[in-house]
């Protein structure tokens, strides 16, 4: 043994001490639930209502072009336009109204006719005949406006008439007002027949949709019934033999039985 102090053994150092880090929670933002879509019932609904609008305009659109331009054109009638209130509430200021050449004799105490303020002049009124005066060798028409006090100060000869009131349409007359003779020649017309299209390609649309259902909801005729089909068993036969024929209600007193 030698006389010399032993070496000290090496100490190990304490690991230093970690503190746990919390990591810090992620940020969540708010998520709004979606809105649910719309029921097939309630787009159904709005589908119908769309229609029936559409319909509704498009037949009021139809109505006012016919009476405006195919129904005077077919029967030769004159539109005018009143612009004065003296036949209110009969007659409102707007209204197209239309007339219709008749003999002298047809027109009678009580009709509206519309007549030249003086003959041959291009102004015409339009008021309602009170009387008629047959004492003068020519016939003449005693008029008076339904919301003037007195009647016209002088009669009106059988040259001036335009014609009888046949029809009037409320409003309508303000249109035909605004456009002049030459535009309204092509433009009524031209809105006419792109109503009349409008009105075939709604109804074409519906009868196009409406027998795509039908074919969709029919079964194929082509196609085998369910007993007919190979390795199909009806009331445990094979189909396409003669036992299924017999189960199916084929052979004497068989039942038949579908679901």
């Amino acid at each position: 043994m030698s006389g010399s102090d032993p070496s000290p053994e090496p100490v190990a150092e304490p690991a230093p001490v970690r503190e746990p880090v919390s990591e810090p929670e992620p940020v969540r933002e708010p998520v709004s639930d979606p809105e649910p879509a719309p029921s097939p019932a309630r787009r159904s609904g709005w589908r119908v209502a769309g229609r029936t609008a559409s319909a509704v305009l498009l037949g009021f659109a139809l109505l006012v072009a016919g009476l405006v331009v195919v129904l005077p054109a077919v029967a030769g009638g004159t539109t005018f336009t009143i612009t004065g209130r003296s036949m209110e509430p009969a007659i409102p200021v707007g209204a197209l109204i239309v007339t219709q050449r008749v003999d002298a004799d047809e027109i009678a105490i009580g009709d509206v006719i519309t007549f030249q303020l003086e003959s041959g002049s291009p102004q015409v009124a339009t008021h309602r005949v009170v009387g008629v005066n047959l004492e003068s060798d020519r016939r003449a028409f005693i008029t008076k406006g339904d919301a003037n006090d007195a009647e016209d100060a002088e009669p009106v000869i059988v040259e001036q008439v335009r014609g009888r009131l046949w029809y009037a349409v409320p409003y309508v007359g303000w249109v035909n007002a605004v456009f002049s003779g030459s535009v309204r020649s092509w433009l009524i017309p031209a809105v006419a027949v792109a109503l009349f299209a409008y009105a075939a390609w709604v109804f074409g649309s519906e009868w196009v949709r409406r027998s795509g259902r039908r074919s969709r909801a029919e079964p194929d005729a082509s196609a085998p019934a369910r007993g007919d089909q190979p390795g199909v068993r009806v009331d445990g036969a094979v189909g396409g033999g003669a036992d299924a024929g017999a189960a199916r209600g084929g052979g004497p007193g068989g039942a038949t039985d579908e679901r």
